[in-house]
């Protein structure tokens, strides 16, 4: 068995530090929409 979901994480990443509008993504199911959220309300620099 094998999970497709992990390329999600590394493009929630990338988004969250090059400022990129990853607002298409938001509707595959594994796309950790709420950890980017949270990342970019708490970005303390």
């Amino acid at each position: 068995m094998s999970f497709c979901g992990y390329w999600c994480f590394e493009a929630a990443a990338v988004a969250s530090l090059k400022d990129i509008d990853e607002s298409s993504l938001h509707r595959f199911i594994y796309y950790p929409k709420d950890m980017v959220e949270y990342a970019c309300n708490n970005n303390r620099q």
